[in-house]
Order: structure tokens, then sequence, then C-alpha cells
């Protein structure tokens, strides 16, 4: 009996043994697993907060969407430009004078080629004046290189005056 004693004895040390290294494996394993859930968890935390800054950029894009667009606005593209000899033309018109575009030429500037034009106005001194005022808030970044007015003739009470305008359109964006 004591014989079979010593064989149940080592044989309940060999699984108690057994179960020993199984538990420190089980550990060694479940804290491998454990640190690369904490990475996991790390970059799901991470993408998150990328996610939340996309969408609060999205809102913010989306919120200042009118902003954006009057500023754009204020840009005349290469696409664009006769639309805006048009305006320029239009606004005489508005305003009683004459105006046509003689030459439109691009010049060099700090920020690249910016368009140049050379208006001819026609008409009353007060419409001239006023095309003067209108081109000068127009929404768009314009130089004045030259400005002359003359008075060309006097038709009874009504002076014609001839005004000379070379603008340089800033605002440009090619």
């Amino acid at each position: 009996m004591i014989k079979n004693s010593k064989i149940l004895l080592g044989a309940v040390l060999m699984v108690f043994i057994l179960l020993l290294v199984f538990w420190a494996f089980l550990f060694r394993t479940i804290g491998g697993l454990s640190e690369e859930m904490g990475l996991i968890k790390g970059r799901i935390i991470a993408f998150d907060l990328e996610l939340k800054n996309l969408k609060v950029l999205e809102n913010f894009l989306s919120d200042t969407g009118p902003q954006r667009e009057v500023i754009a606005s204020g840009f005349v593209s290469e696409s664009e430009l006769i639309d805006f000899i048009e305006d320029l033309e239009g606004s005489g018109r508005d305003v009683g004078a004459e105006v046509k575009v003689e030459s439109a030429t691009f010049s060099s500037s700090g920020q690249g080629s910016v368009p140049s034009f050379r208006l001819q106005a026609s008409g009353s001194f007060d419409s001239i004046f006023k095309l003067m005022l209108v081109l000068e808030n127009l929404p768009y970044e314009i130089d004045f290189e030259d400005l002359s007015l003359t008075k060309s003739s006097t038709e009874g009470k009504v002076s014609l005056w001839n005004g000379v305008f070379i603008i340089k359109l800033l605002s440009y964006e090619s």
C-alpha cells in the first residue's frame, strides 16, 4: 500500500507539475494577447480621433461654404477673363459712360503673371468719375497703373470727357 501511495503521490505531483506548466503557458499566451489587444485598442483610439477630426473639418467646410464662395468670387480665373471684360464694359453702361477695352496684356508681378487692361471711356465728367468709383469698388483686387482724364468737347451745356485707365487685375488666378 505504501508503494501504491508513492506511485499515487508521484502521479499527483506529475499532474500538478503539468498543470503548473500548462497554467504558466496559458498565462504567458494571455499576456501576449493582452499586449496585442492594447496595441489594437490604441490604434482604434487613434483612428477614432482621426475620424472625429475629419468630421469636424467636414462640418467646418460645410459651415464656411458661403464665405468661401464669396472669397472665391473675388478671384478671376483664366476662363472668366472674357466675362470680366464684359463686366467692365457693362459697368460703364450702368453709369452712363461708353467703355471699351482697348488692350489686354499679361505683365509680371510678385505673384506671377497678371492681366493688365487699357480702358477707353467717354461720357460726361460725372459718368467718368462714377466709372472710376465703380472700378475702385469692384470685388476684385485692382491696381490703377495709369489714369488720365481729358475734356474732349462741349456740346451745349454738357462737356464730353475721355478717360484712359490702365488697370492691373491682381486677384487673378491662372
